[in-house]
């Protein structure tokens, strides 16, 4: 015993052996050995002289101080259903401690038992309400229960306890993007790598959100870092390869997929945005290892659905329609069954607008206004109805700068007008406000571009408040025959919030829907809307792209012709604008005929198909 207190564990376990060590029968010299063990950092050693321990102890007399340890070394030798057990007996002692309890709610959220984890941390602030571990525990237990609001308070008061802790900011910005707020979540998890300049998993995060904010540079700089904080970071080199893909560097993109998949091999998302930049020939090595990940036992759901997708395009792309529309649906139905979506509230929100921006309302809006500074483009239609393509052509225009999708004239709508009830008294002015917020914003984007596309397609919903809010603007309505638009919605997992596209009865209804109001501001406002065709800019790709360009106010410039060698970051569908125009994509819902009757039915319901 003197030995261990001065800290020679090499000389007390030497002494200790001599009295018969990890097999003894004697209780002190296995607790000892098991402590020392622990000190040691080799745990598996440590529960064995536990097991012995217990086997001629019962648990029921042993105190706390044996225990705590015992409990510890089961938890680090990955027995934690034992560690569990022994942690419960801890609590139920009328001396446990806090941190017997934060142990033990950690337990409980490693044994996945969240809900119980949750009272196990509200036990400890019932006590200590400044117990800043409790508050991350209580965060993380929320987190699983995707009780996002009580997630956040919890790790807002984690981070003010504990404001150089960087695990808290990376969890609390996890909760912050799930709620929205973006912006706040990067600072933070910016503000964790500065504290911990090593942490890879932040630095991943980073470049996601920064991605997903258009700012490749920034994003690629963070997932640079985590393959420096961690040569085998797979999900890094993963997001290095989105980032190339994105800017049409497919070769590259396919090296860093590959070098991700090298160090982990079961990271499906790799294996998936390998299938999606591949043209596959046959069902090669690639085809099988996607594949392969579907029959593991331990896949989650939402990965299930990204192999479902992979396999469908895969199918699609080696001839094998009737293979990958089954593929297609399963992963459909899968992702479906997890919404709550209920296509009754996109129908009372057009009802609506419809209401509140008739005719008259809208007078001032039926003629597009002189341009003064910068001039919004709005490229608005179904998803799928080649607003990608629009948007490629009009960049390639070396007075306008793509934005890609925005959420921000929503955001802003919203924010102004949290209630929907009025809309139909409010005056012309309150529309030029948000105008004028939006062009002050997305000025910033691009200081000297004379014109800025807004290419979000679902703004079709808002379209009379921003023709209302933006006189000057350019409205440009993409269309697409209806059984193309929705079977290729179908065949993608959207990134962004499209509920209505994972069942074709749905895809059929929202594609009425968006018909329906698409009518109303036609008759509104029939000259502030330019209508293209995807059909026709496939066949006249010269004359619908010259006549784009016109309807914009711009001269025309040659480079539009030449859109696929246009370098600039694409996030949906880049596949589909890094080649010349090419027609295969007309009338692709004939391969897939005998599967759509669900979707042929429902938009003749809606009066769109014979």
């Amino acid at each position: 015993m003197q030995r261990f207190k001065l800290g020679d564990l090499v000389g007390a376990e030497a002494v200790l052996k001599t009295l018969g060590g990890p097999l003894s029968d004697n209780s002190d010299v296995l607790h000892l050995s098991a402590i020392i063990f622990l000190e040691r950092d080799l745990p598996e050693q440590s529960a064995k002289c536990f097991d012995r321990l217990s086997s001629f102890i019962e648990h029921g007399s042993f105190s706390s101080d044996i225990l705590r340890p015992m409990a510890i070394a089961y938890q680090r030798s990955g027995r934690i259903s034992e560690a569990m057990g022994v942690a419960e007996k801890i609590v139920s002692l009328p001396n446990a401690s806090l941190d017997d309890w934060l142990n033990y709610g950690f337990l409980l959220l490693e044994m996945g038992s969240a809900v119980e984890a949750l009272a196990a941390f509200d036990c400890i602030l019932a006590e200590d309400v400044e117990h800043g571990d409790a508050y991350f525990g209580r965060g993380r237990a929320a987190i699983i229960l995707e009780k996002f609001d009580v997630a956040n308070a919890a790790f807002s008061q984690a981070v003010h306890l504990a404001p150089e802790d960087a695990e808290a900011k990376f969890y609390y910005a996890k909760v912050l993007h799930e709620l929205g707020n973006d912006p706040q979540a990067i600072r933070l998890l910016s503000e964790a790598t500065q504290i911990d300049s090593d942490y890879s998993e932040a630095y991943c995060d980073l470049g996601c959100l920064l991605a997903d904010a258009g700012d490749l540079a920034e994003a690629k700089r963070a997932y640079e870092k985590a393959v420096l904080a961690d040569p085998s970071c797979a999900v890094a080199l993963n997001g290095l390869g989105t980032i190339q893909s994105s800017l049409g560097n497919t070769e590259l993109a396919e090296q860093f997929f590959r070098k991700s998949l090298s160090v982990e091999n079961n990271l499906i998302i790799a294996h998936c945005n390998l299938a999606e930049i591949k043209r596959f020939k046959s069902f090669d090595g690639d085809a099988a290892a996607v594949y392969l990940q579907s029959k593991r036992d331990n896949i989650t759901r939402i990965e299930a659905v990204q192999i479902g997708f992979a396999l469908g395009k895969i199918r699609e792309d080696i001839g094998e329609f009737d293979e990958a529309f089954a593929a297609f649906k399963a992963a459909n139905q899968s992702y479906r069954s997890q919404l709550t979506y209920n296509i009754s509230e996109d129908e009372a929100f057009v009802e609506v607008m419809i209401k509140s921006f008739d005719a008259d309302k809208l007078r001032p809006a039926t003629s597009a206004a002189s341009r003064d500074g910068k001039k919004p483009i709005f490229i608005l239609g179904m998803p799928r109805s080649g607003t990608t393509l629009v948007e490629q052509v009009l960049a390639s225009h070396s007075s306008v700068h793509g934005a890609g999708e925005l959420d921000l004239f929503e955001r802003i709508f919203r924010e102004r007008f949290s209630s929907m009830d009025n809309l139909e008294n409010l005056g012309v002015d309150q529309f030029k406000k948000i105008g004028q917020t939006y062009m002050s914003a997305i000025s910033e984007l691009a200081p000297k571009a004379s014109c800025i596309v807004d290419k979000m397609p679902t703004n079709f919903f808002l379209l009379g408040p921003i023709a209302l809010a933006m006189p000057a603007a350019t409205i440009v309505h993409c269309r697409r025959d209806p059984l193309d638009t929705c079977l290729s919605c179908y065949k993608r997992l959207f990134s962004h919030n499209h509920p209505y596209s994972y069942d074709l009865r749905e895809l059929g209804q929202f594609y009425g829907l968006y018909q329906r109001i698409m009518n109303h501001w036609t008759s509104a406002f029939p000259d502030r809307i330019v209508e293209v065709v995807y059909e026709d800019l496939v066949e006249s790709f010269e004359i619908e792209s010259r006549r784009l360009i016109t309807a914009c106010g711009l001269d025309w410039d040659e480079k539009c012709l030449d859109f696929y060698k246009t370098e600039r970051p694409v996030f949906t569908n880049p596949e589909g604008v890094r080649r010349p125009i090419y027609g295969d994509a007309v009338r692709r819902w004939e391969r897939y005929e005998s599967h759509l009757q669900p979707l042929v039915c429902s938009l003749r319901g809606a009066g769109l198909h014979k």
